[in-house]
């Protein structure tokens, strides 16, 4: 299992990525919001792992935990709501800009990035 500092590297790496994507590419702007999903995943599991969960194997196993673990459902609608939209771009083909992922990344994952670094 990756050490909670690998996943805050990789978190950072996916939200760098999706930065490059809206700012240096300019394009395939559903990847970015595909990026800033990952990075959730992994400072949510980071979260998870400082504050004594077990181990998490899956995505379904970690919504049952985390609500079980930190009660907070807030912060469960912001995960919810980035894995939505990544799989909006993923498997519905949706269509997004970059002032969407702006938007997204302003209202969605930085409150929930927020929340999985206290």
């Amino acid at each position: 299992m990756p050490t909670e500092a690998e996943r805050a590297n990789q978190a950072t790496q996916n939200e760098t990525f999706a930065d490059c994507v809206c700012f240096v590419l300019k394009d395939h702007f559903a990847w970015a919001v595909t990026a800033l999903f990952y990075s959730v995943v992994h400072l949510s599991r980071a979260f998870m792992s400082r504050h004594g969960a077990p181990a998490i194997t899956s995505h379904k196993s970690f919504e049952t935990e985390f609500l079980r673990f930190a009660r907070d459902r807030s912060l469960y609608k912001l995960y919810r709501r980035m894995k939505d939209e990544s799989e909006a771009a993923r498997y519905d083909c949706r269509a997004y800009t970059v002032t969407d992922v702006q938007m997204l990344k302003k209202n969605v994952f930085e409150p929930c990035k927020a929340g999985f670094l206290k």
